[in-house]
C-alpha cells in the first residue's frame, strides 16, 4: 500500500513529479564522495603494508648478518603505518556514522515537508451563433504531505474563474479533494474525507492540463462529471500480480445524489458539503487492472437512494480505459445510471466516448523543435462522444441525445505546458444538453507546475 500512499492517484504523481529533482542532496553527495575517495585512500595504504609484510617476511626467512639491521628498521615502519591506518579508520568509521545520522534526519524532514504542486488552463472558443469568449477556466493548487510514515494527506483547492469570489465578476473557490490516508497494511489504507467519486474515466478527465482534449467529454459532464466530489469514508487497496500487472482498487461510503437528476443528468444532483437529503449512504467504487504505466482497464460501480424519504434507488456502472503503445494514446468511458421512479419504472442515462491519439512527430527531424525542448511532443487528436439522457423530472419522461465529434493538435514541449487547438461538430436531437447543434473551434494553454 506504499504504492498508493505515494501515488495518491493517478495524476497526483504527474503533478508532484517536478518535485522528484529536489529530494536529493548535494551536500550529501559531496560527503559521500568525499568518504569514498578517502577510503581509497585507505584501501591504497593498505596494498602498501602488505607489500612490506611479505618484504619483511622475506627478510626474516632469509636474514644474514650483513642484513639483521634492516629487520628493526622494517619492523618500526610496518608498526607505524598499521597505527597510523587505525587512527584513520576509526576517523572515517566516526565520520560514516555521523554522515548516516545527518542522511536520516534529513530523510524525515523531507519526508514531513508539504509538497506544493499547482495546475490550470486558459482557454478561447466560439461557437456557431455565439460570440467568442476567453476563459480562465481554472487554476488549482495541490497540497500534499506525508507526516507519518504510515500517514499521508492529498488537497486539491480549486480557483475556478474566481476573479473576485462573491463580487460582480463571479468565480467560485471550492476545496475539490481533502483527505487522509492511514496505511494499514502494505497493500491496504483507509481514506477519509473530501473524495473524487471513483466512477467514470477520472484519470484522463478529471485534470485540465491532463486531458489531451480542451473540453470535458459529454458523458464527463452529464452522468459522471469530472469534477464529482463528495464526503466519504473508505478502503484503498493495491496488490501485484506478477511484475507488470497489479490490480489498484478503492470504495467508499459517501452521501450521495439527490433527486435533481434532469435535462443536466446527474450534475445538478450532487449536495453541498455537509448536506444530506435521506439516512441512506451510497456506495462508489473502483478497480483497476494495470500493466506497468501503459494499459489501465476499469470498472466502477454506484448505488444509493437519491429521494428525501430514501426509497428509490440509484445505480450504476462504467467501464473505462487508457492505453499507450508507441506513438499512439487511447482513452474512453461507457457509462450507464438508472434511477427508480415513484411510480414504478425507471429513468436511465447512458453515453461514453472513445478518444485516440497519435504522436505524429515520429515523422519529424529529432531537433524538429528545437535544443530547448528535445522531448517535445506534437499529436493529432480525435473524440467521438455520445450520451443520452431521460429527464427524471419530466412527467413525460423526455429523452434527449446529443453527439459530438473533436478533432484536434495537441503541442506538449515539456511536460509543465501544452498548447491545444480544438474542431468540434456537435448535433443533438430534442433540447440542448451541452452544445447542442452548434458547431465551434478552440484554443487553449495548460500548465503542470
Amino acid at each position: 500500500m506504499k504504492y498508493n500512499m505515494m501515488r495518491q492517484s493517478a495524476l497526483a504523481a504527474a503533478l508532484l513529479a517536478a518535485f522528484g529533482a529536489g529530494l536529493s542532496s548535494p551536500l550529501a553527495a559531496a560527503d559521500a564522495a568525499d568518504v569514498e575517495a578517502r577510503l581509497d585512500s585507505l584501501e591504497a595504504r593498505w596494498d602498501r603494508m602488505e607489500a612490506e609484510l611479505a618484504a619483511l617476511r622475506t627478510a626474516i626467512e632469509h636474514s644474514q648478518a650483513a642484513t639483521a639491521p634492516q629487520v628493526p628498521e622494517a619492523i618500526a615502519a610496518v608498526s607505524g603505518t598499521v597505527e597510523a591506518m587505525g587512527k584513520d579508520l576509526e576517523t572515517v568509521r566516526s565520520d560514516v556514522a555521523a554522515q548516516g545520522q545527518a542522511i536520516a534526519a534529513e530523510s524525515a524532514a523531507r519526508q514531513r515537508d508539504i509538497a506544493i504542486s499547482a495546475y490550470g488552463a486558459v482557454n478561447a472558443g466560439k461557437r456557431s451563433g455565439t460570440d467568442s469568449i476567453i476563459d480562465a477556466e481554472s487554476f488549482e493548487m495541490v497540497l500534499s504531505g506525508q507526516p507519518h510514515e504510515r500517514i499521508s494527506f492529498f488537497s486539491e483547492i480549486e480557483f475556478e474563474r474566481a476573479a473576485t469570489v462573491g463580487g460582480p465578476r463571479g468565480g467560485e473557490v471550492l476545496v475539490e479533494q481533502a483527505y487522509v490516508d492511514m496505511l494499514l497494511t502494505d497493500n491496504l489504507s483507509l481514506r477519509g474525507g473530501v473524495i473524487l467519486v471513483p466512477f467514470g474515466n477520472n484519470e484522463a478527465d478529471h485534470y485540465a492540463p491532463l486531458r489531451d482534449v480542451i473540453y470535458r467529454p459529454l458523458s464527463s459532464r452529464l452522468i459522471s462529471p469530472s469534477d464529482w466530489t463528495d464526503n466519504g469514508f473508505g478502503l484503498v487497496g493495491h496488490r501485484e500480480l506478477s511484475q507488470n500487472w497489479q490490480i489498484d482498487w478503492e470504495a467508499y461510503l459517501i452521501t450521495g445524489l439527490d433527486d435533481q437528476i434532469g435535462v443536466n443528468g446527474l450534475r445538478n444532483a450532487r449536495q453541498g458539503f455537509g448536506e444530506d437529503n435521506n439516512n441512506n449512504k451510497a456506495l462508489a467504487a473502483h478497480i483497476s487492472l494495470r500493466n506497468s504505466e501503459d494499459l489501465a482497464l476499469g470498472l466502477g460501480i454506484y448505488s444509493g437512494a437519491y429521494d428525501d424519504a430514501g426509497e428509490q434507488q440509484l445505480s450504476g456502472w462504467g467501464l473505462d480505459f487508457n492505453w499507450r503503445h508507441e506513438g499512439w494514446k487511447f482513452a474512453g468511458e461507457y457509462l450507464h445510471m438508472r434511477a427508480e421512479r415513484p411510480d414504478g419504472g425507471a429513468a436511465t442515462q447512458y453515453g461514453g466516448y472513445a478518444r485516440a491519439g497519435y504522436d505524429i512527430n515520429r515523422f519529424f527531424d529529432p531537433d524538429w523543435s528545437g535544443t530547448a525542448f528535445p522531448d517535445a511532443r506534437l499529436s493529432l487528436i480525435y473524440e467521438y462522444d455520445y450520451v443520452s439522457i431521460e429527464d427524471l423530472t419530466s412527467v413525460a419522461g423526455l429523452v434527449e441525445r446529443e453527439r459530438k465529434h473533436v478533432l484536434g493538435l495537441r503541442y506538449e514541449p515539456d511536460h509543465s505546458w501544452v498548447l491545444k487547438l480544438n474542431r468540434e461538430w456537435s448535433d443533438a436531437s430534442g433540447r440542448p444538453l451541452v452544445n447542442g447543434d452548434a458547431d465551434g473551434w478552440a484554443v487553449g494553454i495548460g500548465f503542470v507546475f
